[in-house]
């Protein structure tokens, strides 16, 4: 959850890279006092949670971030303003037609708008991360 990792942040020391996949929410359910009924209709309350990657970046010299995104239209676009927005170094951005799949293409996205494009397997991606960390 978001407490945990904000919790594990504020607890672990510096690191030389962090690679965030984790997809965090958000939002949050805003806190309902007594018990809640059941059998009838409750309206949901979300509220925004703090950014996770803004605070990794306190911890890690290099912070990779994900974006992702239904189609590749403006994905790039939309990857880089997250970057910025969150303070990351990189940022790799996927559709969610990876999701599920054993191929995937993904655009890796550094802070200077350098663009490597990464297609294969999970695991052929991951390599091409580290190649552009390295």
């Amino acid at each position: 959850t978001h407490k945990d990792i904000v919790r594990l942040i504020k607890k672990e020391g510096k690191y030389d890279a962090i690679i965030n996949c984790a997809a965090i929410s958000d939002f949050m359910p805003s806190k309902r006092k007594g018990k809640i009924s059941s059998g009838k209709e409750m309206d949901l309350h979300l509220f925004p949670i703090p950014r996770i990657n803004p605070l990794l970046k306190k911890i890690g010299s290099i912070v990779v971030g994900f974006k992702l995104e239904a189609k590749e239209e403006g994905i790039k676009e939309k990857a880089y303003e997250r970057l910025k927005k969150d303070g990351l170094d990189y940022i790799v951005a996927n559709t969610t037609k990876s999701i599920g799949s054993d191929y995937m293409k993904a655009w890796i996205i550094n802070k200077e708008k350098k663009v490597v494009i990464a297609k294969g397997s999970k695991e052929k991606i991951a390599e091409k991360i580290f190649d552009c960390i390295a």
